[in-house]
């Protein structure tokens, strides 16, 4: 997805930022990006701390013999099978980073456009 493309689907529910030039609806987009691979990275590696403390680190091992099963079968499509397990796997992890991320990234540029429209008025 190009720059253009991210700021179009970014913006279009916050009439305000018609306001802004493009540049600038770009540096909101990298900014909130970068901020958005934080807090993804730290809500998944919170839920894999608080998984391994809850469970003493044994669903690691379930997740890891459920793979290592689907590897040591010999079966034709063997690459696809592992991507398919492995999704299976480790997706449930994934779910909350992702809504939390998606939720963060529709407050985060509704707050910025503001801040920065106000900054210019004032």
């Amino acid at each position: 997805m190009t720059p253009d493309m991210r700021v179009d689907k970014w913006f279009r529910k916050i009439p305000e930022a018609r306001q802004l030039d493009l540049a600038t609806r770009i540096s909101i987009c990298k900014k909130v990006t970068n901020i958005m691979i934080v807090a993804f990275v730290l809500i998944l590696i919170l839920e894999f701390v608080i998984a391994f403390s809850i469970t003493n680190g044994e669903i690691f091992n379930i997740m890891a013999e459920k793979i290592n099963l689907v590897v040591r079968a010999r079966r034709r499509h063997k690459l696809r099978n592992l991507v398919v397990a492995s999704v299976i796997v480790v997706g449930p992890f994934l779910i909350l980073p992702i809504i939390f991320t998606q939720i963060l990234k529709r407050v985060l540029v509704a707050r910025e456009v503001r801040n920065i429209l106000t900054n210019r008025w004032s």
